[in-house]
Parts: C-alpha cells; sequence; structure tokens
C-alpha cells in the first residue's frame, strides 16, 4: 500500500508539460494523413507496407493501430438519410418495432417475463 501511495503521489505532483513536449498522437497524425495513406493504398501499397514507411518518418505505430484509426476516421462520414418505407396492411411487425411502447404495455411485458421461464431456468426448474 505504501509503495501505490508513493506513486500516486508522485504522479499527482507531475506539472503540466508544455504542448510542444507533448506531441501528437498517433490517431491525430493518422486521421490528418488520411488522403495520402488511401492514395497509397489506392497505388497498391498495403496497410503492412504503410506501417514500415511511419516507422521510417520516426512514428512508431503498430499494425491494428492504423487499421483502427482508419476504421474510426471512415466511419464519422455523414449518414445518409433514411429511406422511407410505406408498409401495406396495417398487422405488420416491422411498424410495430418502431413504435414507443407506454408505460402499460411495458408493465405487462414485465409481468409476462416474470411468469415465462427461461430455457436455462426451466432445465433447473426455477423461475
Amino acid at each position: 500500500m505504501k509503495a501505490r501511495d508513493d506513486v500516486a503521489s508522485i504522479i499527482a505532483s507531475l506539472p503540466e508539460k508544455p504542448k510542444a513536449d507533448k506531441g501528437l498522437a498517433a490517431k491525430d497524425i493518422i486521421t490528418s494523413l488520411k488522403a495520402e495513406i488511401r492514395t497509397a493504398q489506392e497505388k497498391g501499397y498495403t496497410i503492412e507496407e504503410i506501417v514500415q514507411s511511419f516507422k521510417q518518418g520516426g512514428v512508431d505505430i503498430g499494425l491494428t493501430t492504423l487499421k483502427a484509426a482508419m476504421r474510426q476516421s471512415t466511419k464519422k462520414r455523414p449518414a445518409k438519410a433514411a429511406k422511407k418505407v410505406e408498409y401495406e396492411g396495417g398487422n405488420s411487425a416491422a411498424p410495430q418495432a418502431r413504435r414507443t411502447v407506454t408505460p402499460e404495455e411495458r408493465q405487462v411485458l414485465r409481468d409476462e417475463t416474470e411468469t415465462t421461464l427461461t430455457p436455462a431456468a426451466s432445465k433447473r426448474g426455477m423461475r
């Protein structure tokens, strides 16, 4: 416990590091070079070869880091507008899945759930 407290006090007393010394995070570097990375891929270079290019440039990143950062940067694209779908016959399950459940309906669902045995519980003979 004493060693933990010593480490905690050392970490707590660390002064603020100047921004110039902090450097950029690997994710930020990858995000800023996304267009160049995509161009290299279009030229036929693999992710592994691009990672080696980073290392040659003094940025030590791993394959997983590059893949994850590239995946995240593509997820931030604006979402396409959802298509409005018309359902024939008012008893389709799909429109009901999107409606709001009232508190009364929620209570009925809870009551039904409490009286129904799950497969695992039925094997044990429990509710």
